[in-house]
Formats: C-alpha cells, structure tokens, sequence
C-alpha cells in the first residue's frame, strides 16, 4: 500500500514539476523576447545615431616673455607707386634747381621701410640733402605727420642751415605750409629741455650760466651743444670754487687729499727714455751749468719770483762728471726736494732766441753759444740724470704751488684753500683743479655713469700717484656740486639725461607727458657718430617708452665712423658701428637696415685715396671705399708734405708763401668754391701764429681748427702741426675699462681719433692738400707720408 501511495506522490510532484516548467518558459520565453526586442532596438537606434563628443583638451600656457625689442615688428608702408610718384617729383624739382637728382644709394636712404635705418656715409656724400628729401618723402608719401618728426643736428648753427634746406624743399611740395613746426630741427639738449619742461622743474641749467645774470630757462630752441661754449664763464668758476674751499676748511679727509695731490703735481717726473746726448757736448754743458744756474736765479729774482720762502737760493749739486756738477737753482728746506727754474714762465720766454751765453768750456777756451740750446740741454740733462724728488718750475702756478707747500710744510697749517694746476698722465696740458674735476666728472657722466658708482668700482691704482689723490677728492667734490646746483633749483644737462634714462622713472611719470613724446617718434638724427653712450641711453629710453604706448617709433641715424673725433668729451663712434646692439628691433627685422653711401661729391680721386691710405691705421672702423664722382681739371694731386724745423719760425713764412700762391691758383679758375684755400690747425693758436704771420689774408682764405671744420671744404686744404695722441691717460683707461662699453682702452681710443682727425682735415680739400708739420713728427703725418712712399715704389 505504501508503495502504491509512494508511487502516486512522485507522479504527482512530477506532473506539478512540468505544469511549473511549462509556465515558467512561457513566462521567461515571453520576457526574454521583449527584452531582446527591446535590447535589440536600443543598440540599433544607439549605433544608428551620429555621435561626436567633443572635449576641450587644450593646454592653457601663459607665457611670461616680455619682447624687449624697441623697434618693429611692422615696416613703413613703401610701395612702388609711392617711390614712382616720389621720383617723378624729384625729376621735375631737379629741373627747377631746387635739389640735386639722388644717386642709387641715396634713393635706398630716402625709401627705407626698416624702422631703425643706419646710414654709413662717407665724407662728401651729400647726407645733408638726402636727408632733406627723407622727409619730404616721410610727410608727403608715407602721410606721416610732421609734429610726429624731428631731426636732430649737434650744432644750434647746423640746425639753423638744415632747417632753411628743408623749408625750401618742403615748400615745392606744400606750397601751403607757412613754416615748420616749432623745434622741428633740434639738438639733442634742446630736445631734452623740451622734456624736462613737462617732467621737471628746472629753474636754469648751469652748464649755460654765463657772466650775465642770465640763469632762468630760455627758450629751448636757442638751447646749443654746451661743447659750443667753450671755457667755464666767471659765473661757473665762482660757483665751483666756492664748493671747492667749502670742502677744503671743513673736510679733512678732502684737504689732507688735495695736499697730497697738490704734491704729487708739482713734482717734476724724469724721462724715462735714455736721452742721446753725445759726451763732449755734456761734458761741455757740466763746465757751465752752475754759470746758468745763477743766471737762471738771477734773470727770476729781477722779477720778483726769486728765491721763495722756504726754499734756498743758492745753488745745489745733484749729478757729477769728473770733477764738475750739475746744479739744481735751490732746495725746499723743510723736505729736500730739489728745486729747477725753467727759461719760461707759461708763453712767457725769459730769453731772446739770439742771446749768447759766454763760458770757459772743458780745454780751458772762451766759448758761446745759444743760450736757449744751453738751457735746453741743460733740461735734458736734469731729465735724464736726476733721480732725486725734484720740482720744474716753469709757470706761475707751479711757483704758486711751490710757495704753497714750502710754507705749508714749514707752519704745517693751510690757512687758505689753494688753486693750482694739474696735469693728469696723458692730458695735453694742466688744468686747474677745480676746472679738471668739473671737466673729468662730466666726461664720466657722458658716458652715462655715477661719478660715485664708477670711481667705487675702477681697478686699483699701483700707487699713490696724481691719479690716486684725485679720485680720492673728485666724487667728493661732485656730489657736494650737484647737491648745491639742485639746492638752488638748478640742473646740469648731464644730470637731466641720466634721470630721464631711468627705465623705472618712465614707467613713474611716462603718463604726464605722453602727448609731448609724440614729437620723438620718428627721429632723424645726423652725425650719429659723434654721439655719447649718455645720449645714445635717453634716445633709448625715450623710444622704450613710446613702444610701450604701443607708438611704433622709428630711427634713422647718418653718420661716419671715419669722421669720428670727439671721442675726448665722451662720445664713442662704437655705438654707431654696433647700431643695432644699442637700438634693438624686432626679430623679424633681423637687425635692422644699412645703407653705405660710397660717393663723394667733394675731393678728387688721389685725396681720397691719400685719406683711406691713413685709415688702414685705425683698428676699430667700418671697412669702406669712397668714390669720386667730381670730375678732374688736370691740376690736382695727392697730400703734399712738408717738414720744417721748430727751432725756427721760417716755417710760418713758408705756410704764408703757400696760401698766397695757392689763392692766385685757385682765383684763375672759371668755377671754385666759395673758400679758395682753408687753412686747418690742431688747435686755434696755430691758426693764430699764421694770421699774425700773414698780416692780413684776401677774402676766400679762412681759418678754423679741423674740429669746427666739419662739413666744410675749399679748393685746397693747408693743414698745420702732426695729429698725434697723447698716451698714458691712467685715469680714463681706467674709466673706460669699468664700463664695459668700449673694445679698446682710451689711450688706443685716441690713437685711433688721431688719425680720424688727420682724416677728416685731408677730406676738406677739393683739389689739393698742403700738410705743414715738424720733422720729429711721430703721428699721423709721419704714417700717412711712410705710406704714401710705400705706395708709390708699389707702382713702380
């Protein structure tokens, strides 16, 4: 039964099992179905779909780069129907005789589209007028405004001619305009007068005092290169001098330095060469010399300059040969320092040039000879043979400075400031102190240095010279200077440049003036290469400023390194021959433009050739070969020279003799230029000696030193005395060494610029050139006259 009911049971659960499954499959059949339609279709529809996704993967770099550049990147907008236009103007103003027709060379300058343009120009080349014709075509093409232009010249008489030039040309093409803008044609201290109206506040600028009570600002258009002025005024002395005896009673470190400086120069430095003296005319000059020592004493002692308080007057010995001495006139008590009288007090000669002096010579004879050939060997010998501390007294400030320090050392008291000469190694003369401090102060402010910064940080001296005391007082002396000339509502020119140099004074006050500044933003500047790294700074800095206003300014600088000479004061022909270092433009300039403009206009072909034979000399230059394009007359030719004697002033008759007959040479001629004959000179009172000499010269003979002579010609050229450099100038060697300007030291400098000044003297003369020097001559004119020889064995 049990088995019956088991049986029953499992079919049962069986049947209930497939009944379970049955509906289970229906149901999960069913849902699967739905879900795989449903499924199905979503995927379809999702894969049917055009689906781009977009995500924002860029990288967001914020660059930090500042463009440095002043220039650029965008050029001038030049097309060719403007140069056309340009062109054809020019053709029919040519035909007018307004201006002359430009050469291919002088196109490039006047069409240039390059925001900074430097133009290397050589000596006759027609700069002036060209640039006359940039302008035309910046104002009348390019439609650039001219309250946006200036042009800048170094000479308030230069801007005065250049003014006049474009004024005439300018009115051919806007017969309309009355005159140019106020200030058009400027120097750059004009230019920064009109600056410092706006920014500060100046009430008259000591470099332009003068003995008249005029101290207030004037007009900047009447503002000139203060190297125009010449010597300190009365009213300068009088202000410096009374700082310099401030400091002198109440800065003891200052006096005791000026003391010892005040020592140092009296004393007298031997030469260091071997002098060539030949035995029997020193052995000649020993039985002698204690004869001319007393005739020295007595010749000063008849002019109340001898003997001095504190110095003996009876002569001592110093050197011997045998049995006889040589003799200094006396000796400083106090320290024993030898004490030598010169045959000249300044200019002033103590004896005839025909005296005799009569002396008993080494065989026992009566004998005469020259007196000043006795006494000038008689220096050369103290020179070469005395090698004690010694004092030369050869002008009244020596003597002064004598007086001074031999009282001084007897009372060891300075009661009174004293005021004496001197001359720094490698300076062509001495200067008074006070002078010398103002002027070696400016020369280092010209380079647009702190007289207090750099002094700090030059190289040290080997010893306790000329040059270790006078740096010791000089940023003494010129910090006490400035603070008093701003005290009094004064300023220098120097100090003006380098405040308004200051990169963080533009970005302080650049807003007050933005509209003045729109007058500086296209700048033509002419003799660029006599400009100083001071200036070359402002000129920066001013352009910085309008590039920061997003102004766009543009620079066109004209010059020649070659005629380069004013290196002296502070001005470097390097910043023309690395133009684009000092003025940077955009990357896409790639460096800016040049432009060489070879013709000359002016000298014949052997001046030329003669000139560029001396340059091969100078070591730093822009490598250039002119072209004459004057047509010859037949009678010109290359440098003629001649040598004289100095110990005679024959040479005087014979400069006068060749400018008369060089006169009646060039009179003759159909055609010559309004100077028939300039005469050149190192310096004005060479000039001076000629004029006396010839009494009384025709009109068509002019004089004028080969520094104001540039940019002037004549017919012939007589140049006078050597162009030679003075070496050793420890101080501005070291100058020039702290500021990390320069390629050479300045002694190399001014070798350099002394045979650019001989070069710029030979490129006045048209057809000829005289050059009167010294037969000892050892600078340019020696170089040029070995080359010349050389040259013409060459041809041979």
């Amino acid at each position: 039964m049990f088995g019956f009911l088991e049986k029953i049971a499992f079919w049962l659960i069986k049947e209930q099992l497939k009944s379970i499954r049955a509906d289970e499959y229906k149901s999960g059949w069913s849902k699967g179905y739905s879900e795989g339609i449903y499924n199905g279709r979503k995927e379809g529809y999702e894969e049917g779909k055009n689906i781009v996704v977009i995500q924002d993967e860029r990288r967001i770099h914020l660059s930090d780069e500042i463009d440095s550049s002043i220039y650029g990147p965008r050029y001038f907008p030049v097309t060719d129907s403007m140069k056309e236009d340009m062109k054809s103007a020019v053709a029919a103003a040519v035909a007018e005789g307004i201006v002359s027709m430009p050469t291919c060379e002088q196109w490039n300058m006047i069409f240039s589209e390059y925001p900074t343009t430097c133009v290397v120009a050589g000596a006759g080349s027609g700069k002036s007028t060209t640039l006359v014709l940039r302008v035309i075509f910046m104002h009348c093409y390019l439609k650039i405004p001219l309250e946006e232009i200036t042009v800048v010249s170094f000479t308030k008489e230069s801007c005065k001619e250049l003014t006049q030039k474009i004024q005439k040309v300018l009115r051919y093409w806007c017969p309309e305009l009355d005159s140019l803008p106020s200030g058009f044609v400027r120097t750059f201290h004009s230019a920064l007068v009109c600056v410092c109206r706006e920014l500060l506040s100046v009430k008259y600028w000591f470099d332009m005092l003068k003995d008249e009570d005029n101290t207030f600002c004037i007009d900047d258009g009447e503002i000139d290169n203060p190297f125009s002025f010449g010597r300190l005024s009365v009213t300068q002395k009088n202000f410096l001098n009374k700082i310099y005896i401030e400091l002198f009673n109440s800065d003891e470190r200052f006096r005791d330095n000026v003391l010892s400086l005040m020592k140092e120069a009296v004393l007298y430095t031997p030469l260091s060469e071997k002098t060539d003296i030949k035995h029997k005319a020193f052995e000649n000059a020993a039985w002698r010399d204690l004869n001319l020592a007393l005739l020295l004493n007595k010749t000063w002692s008849d002019k109340g300059l001898w003997p001095i308080e504190g110095v003996s007057d009876d002569p001592v010995s110093y050197y011997s040969i045998g049995e006889k001495c040589f003799y200094a006139n006396g000796v400083i008590k106090s320290t024993g320092q030898l004490v030598f009288l010169g045959r000249t007090i300044g200019r002033e000669h103590l004896y005839d040039k025909d005296e005799v002096f009569n002396y008993t010579d080494a065989s026992g004879k009566e004998s005469e000879f020259p007196l000043n050939a006795c006494l000038s060997l008689r220096d050369k010998i103290m020179a070469s043979k005395c090698h004690k501390s010694m004092v030369f007294i050869d002008s009244s400030s020596k003597l002064d400075m004598v007086r001074f320090l031999a009282k001084f050392d007897a009372e060891n008291n300075a009661k009174e400031a004293p005021f004496f000469d001197v001359q720094l190694n490698g300076e062509y003369l001495a200067t008074n102190i006070v002078e010398l401090m103002y002027s070696q102060a400016s020369f280092v402010e010209s380079l647009g240095l702190e007289v207090g910064e750099l002094l700090d940080k030059i190289r040290p001296f080997k010893s306790k010279g000329l040059e270790f005391y006078f740096c010791q007082i000089l940023p003494v002396f010129w910090r006490k200077v400035e603070h008093e000339i701003l005290k009094s509502g004064g300023m220098t020119f120097n100090r003006a440049f380098m405040t308004l140099s200051d990169d963080a004074f533009w970005k302080k006050h650049g807003d007050r003036i933005k509209t003045k500044l729109s007058m500086f933003k296209h700048l033509l500047i002419d003799e660029f290469q006599d400009i100083s790294p001071q200036i070359a700074m402002w000129i920066r800095a001013i352009h910085q400023e309008l590039s920061r206003q997003e102004k766009e300014p543009s620079i066109m600088v004209i010059g020649d390194d070659w005629q380069s000479i004013y290196s002296w004061r502070g001005s470097s022909p390097e910043i023309f021959m690395n133009f684009t270092k000092f003025f940077p433009s955009h990357e896409d300039l790639h460096g800016g433009h040049y432009i060489h403009m070879m013709d000359n206009f002016r000298s014949d072909e052997k001046i030329i050739r003669d000139a560029e034979r001396l340059m091969k000399y100078v070591s730093t230059k822009i490598e250039k070969k002119a072209i004459s394009r004057r047509e010859p007359d037949g009678d010109e030719s290359s440098v003629n020279f001649i040598e004289y004697d100095v110990s005679s002033d024959k040479w005087l008759d014979a400069v006068v003799k060749c400018i008369y007959e060089q006169f009646a040479l060039v009179s003759e001629q159909k055609k010559c230029d309004k100077n028939k004959v300039i005469v050149l000179g190192r310096t004005k009172n060479v000039l001076d000696k000629v004029k006396k000499a010839g009494k009384k010269f025709p009109s068509g003979v002019v004089f004028h030193t080969i520094h104001a002579a540039k940019g002037l010609q004549g017919e012939v050229a007589i140049i006078l005395e050597d162009s030679l450099s003075v070496k050793g100038h420890i101080f501005r060697n070291r100058v020039y060494e702290a500021t990390g300007f320069f390629s050479l030291d300045y002694d190399a400098s001014m070798r350099d610029e002394a045979i650019r000044l001989a070069y710029v003297a030979i490129t006045r003369g048209v057809k000829r050139v005289y050059w009167f020097a010294p037969t000892e001559s050892t600078g340019a004119f020696k170089i040029l006259k070995r080359a010349c020889i050389v040259s013409e064995k060459r041809k041979l």
